[in-house]
């Protein structure tokens, strides 16, 4: 029935069996790698587990050489995504795609202020994509649709460049706004009425008290002070 299934039976063999969870979860590891409904991180999954298992059978050789296995996994993974952050290649949503990749890796290594920077840059990226992917939407889109369908193809166009701006809106959602409703990011903004930088909303573009701000920037908690001060020299 494949890896996945053999991966559920694993999971029921860790806390009963787990000598019989070790010797299943090496056999799927390979298998559950090359899969496209797999990869990297599913492998990575099963060594956690598997590392798991041996510690409560008390085999601390095998934990030791699923840490280190491990361990290569993740740096191999975070080289590949390194390189291709480098080459810059695939347009904005790969990068971003990246970027996410990446921070989940780093999560893995206890590393999570480094992985939430990570998600926050690829939120940017998806947010500053929007308005050249809506051109190129417009661009491709248009004249087929007016071509086609006459003047009902403007509206069409204007629909279709509406549904790419919204897939990298709510992909930058998907990203930030965890972040900041489990406190570990706020969104900052210059407001000229408040007279200074404040927190804001970043999706409705207004600070706390509702003035209208620009250029509203998410970042961690641990870097506010410094954004802040950075964002103040700017108002003077």
């Amino acid at each position: 029935m494949g890896w996945r299934h053999d991966e559920k039976t694993a999971r029921k063999l860790v806390e009963s069996d787990p000598a019989a969870a070790i010797d299943l979860i090496e056999r799927i590891v390979p298998e559950a790698e090359k899969s496209m409904l797999g990869g990297t991180e599913r492998a990575c999954d099963l060594l956690e587990l598997k590392i798991e298992a041996a510690k409560r059978a008390g085999q601390p050789d095998t934990v030791a050489a699923a840490e280190a296995e491990l361990r290569s996994k993740i740096d191999a993974a975070i080289a590949e995504k390194d390189q291709m952050l480098e080459d810059g290649t695939g347009g904005a949503r790969a990068i971003a795609g990246a970027l996410e990749a990446k921070a989940r890796y780093l999560d893995r290594l206890g590393r999570g202020t480094e992985a939430n920077r990570l998600r926050l840059h690829a939120a940017d990226v998806d947010l500053a994509a929007i308005g050249d992917a809506g051109a190129k939407a417009r661009l491709a889109s248009t004249p087929f649709y007016v071509l086609t369908h006459g003047a009902m193809g403007l509206e069409m166009g204007r629909a279709f460049q509406h549904g790419y701006e919204s897939n990298y809106r709510a992909a930058a959602e998907v990203l930030r706004d965890p972040l900041i409703s489990e406190g570990k990011a706020v969104a900052l903004a210059r407001c000229e009425r408040c007279g200074g930088v404040v927190e804001a909303n970043w999706k409705k573009g207004r600070c706390l008290k509702k003035h209208k701000v620009d250029d509203v920037r998410v970042v961690l908690v641990e870097d506010a002070d410094a954004v802040r001060e950075e964002m103040a020299v700017a108002l003077t």
